[in-house]
């Protein structure tokens, strides 16, 4: 039958293991008073406390929580309580550890299972977990970010295109138009040729005339006239000899 101070120890264990976000095991022997004070305040900086709990109390509180730790918790035991960042309760300890070689770590409890030393060493070197929250807000905004401006972008050519197509249509308005006056085109282009037609025809006809009534009669003139002077030449020569032979006869 366990005893009343027994029953209200193991009440106390169980609020704290049901408290806390991670839990950190060590072996706390060679450590003097003055040093666990120190580590008390330290850690009551960062949301954690220091406590020395006999572990069959700690491993029943454990067992409630479906975690079977009988083996680890041998010899003398401290448990660091983390009720907030298990990061920074880890960097606690590792400075600690760094500056008095002590206490040993035997190991943790974090994120619903058991790690050995060197994953709380590794905690320990992480960004605490406002830190690491604010890179992944910041990892997913880029994406969201360069999304909208992605949407804003595809809206404006979006708003560009559609005005071009308007612009373009109101240009194509008047082609109706157009297309009907084409043809009166062609009649114009008739009349035009009708019209230079008869001016050039009758230069034609009036100069044929013309040079046909200029070649024509010159050839008989110049024909004519130069053979009557030398007929008439000849004629006259002779007669004037045969008078001149009469005369003298």
């Amino acid at each position: 039958m366990p005893s009343q101070k027994n029953v209200q120890q193991l009440d106390e264990v169980k609020q704290k293991v049901d408290k806390s976000t991670a839990m950190f095991f060590v072996d706390y022997a060679g450590l003097t008073h003055q040093q666990l004070e120190e580590a008390r305040r330290e850690l009551a900086d960062n949301e954690s406390e220091i406590a020395i709990i006999k572990n069959t109390l700690m491993a029943i509180a454990l067992k409630e929580k479906n975690v079977d730790a009988k083996e680890q918790l041998q010899g003398p035991a401290a448990t660091l309580f983390s009720y907030g960042d298990g990061i920074k309760t880890a960097k606690v300890l590792a400075t600690f550890i760094k500056k008095y070689g002590l206490p040993k770590v035997k190991f943790g409890y974090f994120e619903d299972q058991i790690i050995d030393e060197l994953m709380i060493d590794r905690l320990s070197k992480l960004p605490s977990k406002e830190i690491l929250i604010a890179k992944l807000l910041g990892t997913l905004n880029a994406p969201i970010s360069n999304f909208v401006y992605g949407l804003n972008a595809n809206i404006t050519k979006l708003a560009q295109l559609l005005k071009a197509i308007e612009e373009k249509k109101g240009q194509e308005a008047p082609a109706p138009v157009v297309e009907d006056a084409a043809p009166a085109e062609a009649p114009a282009e008739s009349a035009s040729e009708s019209s230079e037609a008869p001016v050039v025809t009758p230069e034609a006809s009036d100069s044929t005339p013309a040079e046909t009534q200029d070649e024509t009669p010159v050839e008989p003139v110049v024909e004519a006239a130069a053979s009557t002077p030398e007929e008439a030449t000849v004629e006259t020569t002779d007669e004037t000899e045969v008078a001149k032979e009469g005369v003298t006869n």
